[in-house]
């Protein structure tokens, strides 16, 4: 099984709420995703649904930035040694306030 035959089926689940390709944010594809003019030449807003298969431009740099910088992990026991080197370990267990 491949990841397009994973974001068809949601597709299908959804009404059509994936987005699965530039084509759904850019081309009109998608009846969900919605863009509106924010009145500044070049900066218009676009919503989009929840289910999203991979990530935006400017996302993408950060991402290859976060790899390159061997910040990004899948790895739970990883991730919290990294959270509590930083001393953030129970940081959202605390009240905000």
């Amino acid at each position: 099984m491949k990841v397009k035959d994973v974001l068809h089926v949601l597709d299908k689940i959804t009404g059509g709420r994936c987005v699965c390709d530039a084509e759904d944010l850019i081309g009109g594809k998608n009846r969900f995703v919605l863009t509106r003019s924010s009145g500044i030449p070049g900066k218009d807003c676009t919503d989009i649904p929840g289910l999203i298969y991979g990530h935006t431009f400017s996302g993408s740099v950060y991402f290859e930035r976060m790899k390159n910088n061997d910040l990004y992990s899948t790895d739970i026991e990883r991730i919290g040694r990294r959270v509590a080197q930083a001393g953030m370990t129970g940081f959202f267990a605390k009240p905000a306030l």
